[in-house]
């Protein structure tokens, strides 16, 4: 399945990346556009999905809480939980590559619903499952 193709068909649209940094030993945010208030966003590498998510802050916001939190990993392994995010993620910016965004508009009613029915349905690798 080609990831981009696949989101943009469900109606995603690229929104920036979380890029690797100073030879793979840290990151930065990089955005094309904001989308505020409830969304629903995917996080790409290469061309598969590796996980769907949800805020009510806006994408920015949210992402930048993600490399945020890679870039604690990364100082300190030891010091953090590993879900799958947290354990799988550091490795791609180690790698010196990229992780894109994509998001689409949601609703209060409705972010949460979509984010768990799109991890159903894709059973992407960053997920965590209950233990």
């Amino acid at each position: 399945m080609d990831a981009q193709q696949e989101l943009r068909r469900l109606g995603f649209v690229p929104v920036g990346a979380i890029r690797s940094v100073n030879h793979g030993t840290s990151c930065e945010t990089h955005f094309t556009r904001e989308i505020p208030g409830y969304v629903v966003y995917a996080l790409v590498v290469g061309h598969d999905i590796k996980k769907f998510g949800q805020t009510r802050t806006g994408i920015k916001r949210r992402i930048g809480g993600h490399a945020s939190a890679l870039r604690g990993i990364m100082e300190d392994p030891a010091g953090h939980p590993l879900d799958p995010f947290k354990r799988l993620a550091p490795r791609v910016i180690e790698a010196n590559q990229e992780i894109e965004v994509w998001a689409r508009e949601s609703t209060a009613s409705s972010y949460a619903a979509e984010e768990l029915e799109l991890n159903l349905r894709y059973e992407p690798e960053w997920v965590g499952r209950p233990n």
